[in-house]
């Protein structure tokens, strides 16, 4: 069996071409950055419209596989969802595989380090850290 591999991606929004192209927009660099005033004022929280977790594997044998996942909060509790996700996923050939989880309204309530959790069967897991900041001054915001 070939080693699986996994690239993940965490964005506003992703769009997929006819082409098969995946177009990735509002892209973050595994830290989500809200201002201070705006996090203060919603009662310590902020939230996402959306929030999705751009998943390319490669390396699966075709096959049906149980696909899991969710994200532990700082606190170790899970966030945006009352259990971890469950759903049967059918790989139809070994070619690499887009697989988009999307969160929709996505809220955090802590600020702190977060982790997204992806699960392909007993075969393949995979952790993602990412962090949730408020800052004084937003980085590009008018001054």
């Amino acid at each position: 069996m070939p080693k699986i591999e996994l690239s993940c991606v965490i964005c506003d929004d992703v769009r997929r071409e006819t082409n098969g192209k995946h177009i990735l927009i509002g892209t973050y660099n595994d830290v989500i950055v809200f201002p201070k005033e705006s996090w203060e004022s919603q009662d310590n929280q902020a939230v996402l419209p959306k929030l999705v977790f751009a998943c390319f594997l490669s390396g699966v044998e075709p096959g049906h596989y149980k696909l899991s996942w969710w994200i532990d909060g700082p606190d170790e509790e899970l966030v945006g969802m009352e259990e971890k996700q469950v759903a049967d996923f059918e790989f139809a050939t070994d070619e690499g595989r887009g697989i988009h989880i999307q969160i929709m309204p996505m809220v955090f309530k802590q600020l702190g380090t977060y982790i997204f959790h992806l699960e392909l069967g007993d075969e393949f897991q995979y952790a993602k850290r990412f962090t949730v900041r408020a800052v004084e001054n937003m980085p590009g915001a008018p001054s």
